[in-house]
């Protein structure tokens, strides 16, 4: 079950516990119970929107290379015609030079 990511949450959440560690490490403040139980929450729900983002990250890389297979290259049929057509924007028959423009787009 996936839940949504919200961004800001995330940034803010990470910037805290950042906070946290530099005055803990560097400035050799030690947090009281709650804080420090509050931090301790913080980080692991930090290390989990980590490893959540990553997933994400690999889950929109692979749509994108599905798009992209279906937008490659084809030469054209018609000897008459220099160069190659996209096989996903010709599909209806429309003769699209490639790469063409969803190909440009993902390649960003």
């Amino acid at each position: 079950m996936s839940t949504a990511l919200d961004l800001n949450e995330i940034r803010e959440r990470n910037r805290r516990c950042a906070e946290s560690i530099v005055r803990i490490t560097f400035l050799h403040e030690v947090p009281s119970q709650s804080e420090g139980d509050a931090f301790w929450e913080a980080l692991i729900k930090s290390l989990a929107d980590v490893a959540s983002l990553g997933a994400e990250i690999d889950r929109l890389r692979a749509s994108r290379q599905k798009v992209r297979d279906i937008h490659v290259p084809q030469a054209s049929s018609d000897p008459s015609v220099p160069g190659a057509v996209c096989t996903g924007c010709s599909v209806h028959g429309v003769m699209v030079a490639w790469p063409c423009a969803t190909w440009k787009a993902l390649e960003d």
